[in-house]
C-alpha cells in the first residue's frame, strides 16, 4: 500500500487493483447525495439533512454496486461489501484537506467504536503477523474498510476514497494507508444556510457510537 495520493497509475486501474467499486459507481453515489442536499429546504432540521445526505450516498452505493456483485452489509457500520467479502466501503465527511492531493485530511468529526475497530481490522488485514493485545470476538481479519470521504463546498464537492490507518485518542481519523483522490465535482450552488450549523454527516455519525476507552490498570 502507498500512503500518498500521488500516483501515475490511472484512477480506474487503481480502483480495480484494490478491489474497489468503479469510478462511475462512486461518482453516481456522490452525485445522488448532493442532489438530495439540493432538494432539502431550510425547514428540514440540520440533523435530518445530514442523515438524509449520508443515507442517500450509502443507499446509492449499494444499489449501483449490486450490478457488480457488491451487497449491503449491516454490521456495526453501514457499508457496501465486495463479492469476496474482503473489502467494504462506508461514508464520512472530511475536513478542508479532503480531496486535495497535497493535504492530509482528517474526518470532520470523531468516529465511534465501530470505526476504530474497523481501523484495527485494517491493520490485521495488511499485517497478518500483527497480534492485537486483546482479540475481539467481532474482529474480521482480512476485511479492509475504506472511507468515501467528502467535503461539500457551495458549488462543488471535493472527495476521495481512502484507507484509514490510525485515529487519535478522540476518534479523529488522521492518517491513511492510501488515498485515491478524485477530480472535484461541480454542482449548482446551494444556499449557504444549508452548509451552516450541523455538518452533513455529523448526525449520521451518531449511528456509530463514540466511546471513551478505559485506561488499563
Amino acid at each position: 500500500m502507498q500512503n500518498d495520493a500521488h500516483s501515475s497509475q490511472p484512477i480506474p486501474d487503481r480502483l480495480a487493483s484494490r478491489n474497489l467499486l468503479p469510478v462511475d459507481v462512486l461518482t453516481g453515489a456522490m452525485t445522488s447525495g448532493q442532489q438530495a442536499l439540493a432538494a432539502c429546504t431550510l425547514d428540514r432540521p440540520p440533523m435530518a439533512r445530514g442523515v438524509h445526505v449520508w443515507g442517500t450516498i450509502i443507499e446509492t452505493l449499494r444499489q449501483l454496486g449490486r450490478q457488480h456483485g457488491w451487497q449491503r452489509s449491516e454490521g456495526k457500520l453501514a457499508t457496501v461489501l465486495s463479492p469476496d467479502g474482503l473489502v467494504q466501503i462506508t461514508v464520512a465527511t472530511g475536513d478542508e484537506a479532503t480531496g486535495l492531493e497535497a493535504g492530509t485530511p482528517r474526518t470532520k468529526y470523531p468516529r465511534g467504536a465501530a470505526s476504530i475497530e474497523a481501523i484495527e481490522d485494517n491493520q490485521l488485514a495488511l499485517f497478518p503477523g500483527l497480534v492485537p493485545i486483546k482479540r475481539r470476538a467481532t474482529a474480521k481479519p482480512g476485511v479492509l474498510t475504506w472511507l468515501l470521504l467528502h467535503r461539500r463546498l457551495k458549488d462543488s464537492v471535493r472527495w476521495e476514497i481512502s484507507l484509514p490507518k490510525a485515529a487519535d485518542k478522540d476518534g479523529m481519523i488522521l492518517s491513511w494507508e492510501e488515498r485515491i483522490v478524485f477530480d472535484q465535482l461541480q454542482f449548482d450552488a446551494i444556499d449557504d444556510s444549508l452548509l451552516s450549523g450541523v455538518d452533513l454527516d455529523e448526525a449520521a455519525e451518531q449511528f456509530d457510537p463514540i466511546v471513551t476507552r478505559k485506561q488499563e490498570l
